[in-house]
């Protein structure tokens, strides 16, 4: 049954793609999806090596790059910000998946999105390239597909939901996983798996 997200969830739905492709009109209507928006927080459950703790994002910017101050739950408390100009959000390949503490500014690099290219390559190529670790290396994620059953908690209406749409891709011996949101404007990721685990489990508001 469909669910009303107010202002921060939005309906855009999709279907169960069995090719290397994602056809983003066979996709419409099929799934929920997010609208990234200041004064929204996502709150994810990273599991490092079992050492689980939450990683707590504040949304400050997303139309000139993308910003945000972040939390930890870890032993440390670690705090700080990222902001990613509009060439990294554009067009990056690699990623920083560390964080620790201060302030980060990032011009070719993304994190906790993928770039619009590695969004596109996925949905248009069924393959993009990607560097998990800053830059040291590269690897081709692949075997593309689009779902619609993401599940999270919705703090803002106080409901779980179970249908927002993703696009999944790994590599070709499995170590690097990636369930990216299916939003060419909001390619958010929605968990990671490197070895260790980011999950994203909750959305709220300021």
């Amino acid at each position: 049954m469909k669910k009303s997200i107010f202002l921060f969830l939005t309906f855009t739905c999709f279907t169960l793609s069995a090719s290397a492709q994602i056809d983003m009109d066979e996709e419409f209507m099929q799934g929920s999806t997010l609208v990234a928006m200041p004064g929204q927080i996502l709150v994810y459950e990273v599991d490092f090596n079992g050492n689980v703790y939450d990683f707590i994002v504040h949304i400050k910017e997303v139309e000139d790059g993308i910003s945000f101050d972040y939390e930890m739950t870890n032993e440390a408390g670690t705090k700080g910000s990222v902001n990613m100009s509009k060439e990294a959000v554009d067009n990056a390949i690699a990623q920083n998946n560390y964080f620790g503490g201060g302030e980060m500014n990032l011009d070719d690099q993304t994190t906790v999105w993928v770039s619009k290219k590695v969004f596109s390559d996925l949905v248009n190529e069924g393959v993009a390239t990607i560097s998990p670790d800053g830059g040291m290396s590269r690897v081709e994620i692949g075997d593309v597909w689009a779902g619609h059953n993401y599940e999270m908690y919705n703090a803002i209406s106080d409901m779980t939901f179970d249908d927002i749409s993703y696009v999944y891709a790994e590599s070709p011996d499995g170590d690097v996983r990636y369930w990216i949101h299916l939003n060419e404007s909001n390619s958010l990721i929605l968990k990671m798996d490197l070895g260790w685990s980011i999950t994203l489990k909750e959305l709220r508001k300021e």
